[in-house]
């Protein structure tokens, strides 16, 4: 072979061994990447229902801001935690359904039963000359922690149907995955979870609510009713438990959120627990 030749070969050589490396190199960077969360769509409908004409003109408004599961690496995971969603937003009958079925149907609900309210109260309104109300409603969910293990949400709504003021209630909820179960307190109290939480309640409701010098008592708070209610969220740094409206408190003060870092909160959790490694790392 001559010289020409040689070089030749030992270019193409070192050309095929870096097209190896390189590939080999890919191959290994895939393996390494980091699993995907478990991934949301977002479905959105804003609706103005009711009748602008005739003696029973009305309006309602429907506002539906709709954080549904699309993506798992497991398929029978997915259909069930899509169907947990679908539950809690929705109803149980519409477990089923999917996004869009749940809505149209949420919709002519809706639409019948505002339809009776003013069917039977306009006159009243319009014979005292007041003008008509816009009622409303408006539901969303958050999801508030996703580790592809546990999937921490709330489920918020504000409607309202006359009177002094709207209604706001919220509902959070702790799933796990894997499991393909809900974690409630139970699953995570220690001995004395309750009476411990309830002190800590309200010394954060104090720091967060009062002024110096004042009690949560004093505010409006009921003390005898400020106890873990189960309606918690959960993420990396502790637990959020959520007061609605009236629940331990006056209307004034709206829903009520108290965070208790896991510093705080992880002596009165039994060993153990599904959420216990946020905290024991």
């Amino acid at each position: 072979m001559s010289m020409k030749g040689k070089k030749c070969g030992v270019l193409i050589s070192v050309v095929i061994t870096a097209i190896v490396i390189v590939g080999v190199l890919s191959c290994n960077k895939t393996k390494l990447q980091v699993e995907p969360k478990i991934r949301f769509e977002v479905i959105k409908q804003n609706k103005l229902l009711g009748s602008d004409s005739g003696k029973f003109a009305h309006k309602f408004m429907l506002d539906i801001e709709f954080v549904y599961p699309s993506y798992h690496k497991d398929t029978t995971k997915l259909r069930e935690l899509q169907r947990v969603f679908m539950e809690k937003f929705f109803t149980e009958q519409q477990r089923d359904f999917n996004p869009k079925t749940a809505i149209d149907s949420l919709t002519v609900i809706m639409q019948s039963y505002y339809d009776s309210i003013f069917t039977s109260e306009v006159q009243n309104i319009y014979t005292s000359g007041d003008s008509v109300p816009v009622y409303y409603l408006n539901i969303k969910n958050e999801v508030v922690f996703n580790d592809n293990k546990i999937i921490s949400f709330l489920v918020e709504n504000e409607g309202y149907e006359g009177g002094a003021h709207p209604s706001h209630e919220t509902e959070g909820y702790i799933y796990n995955v894997d499991d393909q179960i809900f974690i409630n307190e139970n699953d995570i109290e220690g001995t004395n979870y309750k009476k411990n939480i309830a002190e800590i309640l309200y010394l954060k409701i104090k720091e967060q609510y009062c002024k110096k010098g004042e009690k949560p008592e004093d505010i409006g708070f009921d003390k005898n009713e400020i106890i873990p209610n189960n309606n918690l969220t959960v993420n990396e740094k502790g637990i959020t438990y959520h007061y609605n409206e009236y629940e331990i408190a006056p209307y004034y003060l709206g829903n009520i959120n108290i965070f208790i870092p896991f510093n705080e909160l992880e002596i009165y959790l039994k060993a153990g627990n599904p959420i216990e490694y946020l905290y024991n790392k």
